[in-house]
């Protein structure tokens, strides 16, 4: 169940969104800036403005060649880019790359020209170099891209910032995948850190992993260097967002008492007790536009190969 606390600030423009799923901190953390009026700024910066999230549980992993877990994937969608996104049809748009992709003849290659402007969180250049690592990267057997990505022959840098992606066959899936965070472009020197993704992170997204402490918080905090979020939005720089903590609490009570008590702006995760639906309907703190069921997929494939 997704709440939030009411009188919150509205401070940015339009939500980005996660390819994949859309995730609510992520819309809340670029877009609509919603701070609790119970809690606000940390005492050792009066002008942060920090989003303040409680959730059940935690994520295995931040390496996104090493995790699926949706708590994994909105962290990634916060601190790491993809090449492509949406637009709010659902049409494909630029983000990391400068324009749409160029696809070869009978689809066996694809052609990314890249945006020169972009670094990485630790200061690396972003080029075809970086994208092409970071596609071979999603092919080793041990990454849990290895079968989205079957298809892909291999990936070769044609300039500074040209990359050509040959395929075994054309595959439509792959090409969406590009939108998808599942996709992110991984840093080609802190990727090969063999703590990447549980002590050291790095992305070219609008937050930095400052900390992750697993099943106990993450810290993010802003990218004041980024400057390349898609043409769609008004705000294409640095957050308004400070920071966001993702506090993990098992205890679905003491959560709920820390969210009504303002210690919290966002809960995430929980199941919804009818004593809590119904104090949530009576709270003025808490805005009900807010009160949702958190949404999910599934599904189920059947061999329909040789019916007899």
């Amino acid at each position: 169940m997704q709440t939030r606390r009411h009188g919150m600030n509205q401070k940015g423009i339009a939500p980005l969104i996660s390819v994949a799923i859309i995730v609510v901190v992520v819309v809340i953390a670029v877009g609509y800036v919603l701070i609790s009026g119970g809690g606000g700024p940390p005492p050792e910066n009066e002008n942060a403005m920090v989003l303040r999230m409680i959730q059940s549980s935690d994520a295995n992993s931040l390496d996104v060649d090493k995790t699926k877990m949706d708590q994994a994937i909105q962290v990634i969608a916060l601190t790491q880019d993809t090449l492509m996104t949406y637009d709010w049809n659902m049409n494909y748009i630029p983000l990391l790359a400068e324009s749409l992709p160029e696809i070869g003849e009978n689809g066996l290659y694809i052609d990314f020209y890249l945006r020169h402007d972009v670094k990485f969180h630790c200061g690396e250049k972003f080029d075809a170099n970086a994208v092409a690592h970071s596609i071979l990267r999603a092919k080793q057997p041990w990454s849990v891209q290895s079968d989205t990505v079957r298809n892909v022959l291999d990936a070769e840098v044609l300039d500074e910032y040209t990359v050509r992606i040959h395929l075994v066959q054309w595959d439509r899936w792959l090409y969406d995948w590009f939108s998808q965070t599942s996709s992110s472009i991984v840093c080609p020197v802190c990727g090969e850190d063999q703590s990447y993704g549980v002590s050291k992170f790095c992305g070219t997204g609008p937050f930095k992993v400052k900390q992750w402490v697993r099943n106990t918080k993450t810290t993010l905090v802003r990218n004041d260097d980024y400057t390349w979020g898609p043409a769609i939005y008004q705000n294409r720089g640095p957050a308004h967002l400070s920071g966001i903590t993702i506090e993990i609490d098992t205890n679905s009570l003491t959560s709920e008492d820390k969210f009504f008590t303002g210690k919290v702006d966002l809960m995430v995760g929980f199941a919804a007790r009818p004593a809590m639906i119904q104090r949530l309907k009576t709270d003025p703190n808490v805005d009900p536009t807010f009160i949702y069921p958190r949404s999910s997929m599934a599904w189920i494939g059947f061999n329909v190969a040789s019916l007899s």
